[in-house]
This record gives C-alpha cells, structure tokens and sequence, in this order.
C-alpha cells in the first residue's frame, strides 16, 4: 500500500511539475496596431522550446528599413547563453517564473539591459511581451505579437 502511494504521490508531482511551463513553440508577427511603443515596420518572432531549451530566431525590419535577424539556441535553466544579437555580443538567460518565459539580455558589457517577460494568451493566439529597460532605467514597454 505504501509503494501505490508513494508511486502516486512522485506520478502526480511529476505531472504538475511538467504543467507548470507554457510550451511557447510557433511563428508570431508582432501586432503593431497593438504595439505602440514598437519603432519597427515589421517583426517575426519564431519560437522552438522544449521544457529545458529554446531557439530564438527573431526577425524584423527596423524603422529605416534595415533588416535583421538574430537567432539564439539556449537552455532554459536560468544560466547564461552568449549570442550575438543584431551583431553585437550579448548574453542571454532564460528562466520560467511560473508560467511565464522570462527573458534577462545584456549588452556592452552591462551598458545595456533588458528583461523581457512572455505570456501566451488563454487561446494561445496572442504573445504578450513585456519588455522592462534595466540599464539604462527606461520603464517597460508591452509587445503583442499574433500566432500565424
């Protein structure tokens, strides 16, 4: 009776603690009607994520018509990743905080830094980004991309 239970209890732990992130893996073109702090004409956001990785290819076009487009391949376990992004050098850390994806970037040595907290909407159309300026202090920003 004690091995049933103690195969239950690891069972349903097990379960919940494979519940508790948001699989966020699909292509999403940012909303700029939605997005008014966006200074982009154009954006695409492609996600491939497992509980414990992610690739982050982000594609857009910038206010001057510029194209880029970095891709990032890291675990999400709250470690570093160095990337390149927009061909600077940067460091990623990706962590979950409950459901939510989190997204920690940092530039220049520390010059520049952003957090960026993911939430897909409950019919999984919507990715809402908020993106806070650490340093420099710059407030946060919300970004709302559509699944295509």
């Amino acid at each position: 009776m004690f091995a049933l239970r103690l195969c239950l209890w690891i069972g349903i732990g097990c379960g919940v603690a494979a519940a508790d992130w948001t699989n966020l893996t699909g292509t999403y073109a940012l909303d700029l009607s939605h997005s008014p702090a966006a200074k982009l004409k154009a954006e695409s956001l492609t996600i491939h994520q497992t509980e414990d990785a992610i690739e982050w290819i982000d594609a857009f076009t910038d206010a001057n018509g510029k194209e880029w487009k970095s891709v990032f391949h890291c675990n999400i376990d709250g470690n570093q990743c160095k990337v390149k992004d927009q061909g600077q050098n940067a460091v990623v850390t990706f962590w979950y905080n409950g459901l939510e994806l989190m997204m920690m970037e940092t530039k220049k040595d520390g010059a520049y830094v952003i957090k960026k907290r993911m939430t897909l909407s409950e019919d999984a159309k919507t990715l809402s980004v908020e993106l806070e300026h650490l340093n420099p202090s710059g407030g946060k920003e919300v970004y709302v991309y559509t699944k295509q």
